[in-house]
């Protein structure tokens, strides 16, 4: 079913996955092939899978961030100018009190 799913996205996609996470790791690498061009798969060195260890999760928000500038920020100007400091601080500072990634990313709209 997942095949079908991927093959169907049509916008590019980030994939973040921690880099002690092997088996993550490659069901990415595998879902990586079959989503758009310019979808990218970011490995944040020693990292687990839940990004528990000490700079993981900042190192996640960096990369969200970026990537929120480089292929939202594009269609919307100056929406998200500060995105990529305001998201790197929540998730490195504040993550613990949200029960999701979804809550913590709700700092953008």
């Amino acid at each position: 079913m997942a095949r079908e799913v991927l093959s169907r996205v049509r916008v590019p996609v980030l994939l973040i996955v921690g880099g002690v996470d092997v088996e993550t790791l490659r069901l990415n690498q595998e879902a990586r092939r079959m989503l758009p061009r310019r979808s990218r798969l970011t490995v944040v060195p020693g990292a687990g899978h839940s990004f528990e260890e000490p700079g993981a999760m900042g190192a996640v928000g960096e990369h969200a961030a970026a990537w929120l500038e480089r292929h939202v920020a594009l269609r919307r100007p100056g929406r998200f100018s500060s995105a990529r400091q305001r998201l790197g601080n929540l998730l490195a500072n504040d993550f613990a009190r949200h029960d999701s990634l979804a809550d913590a990313l709700t700092i953008l709209e």
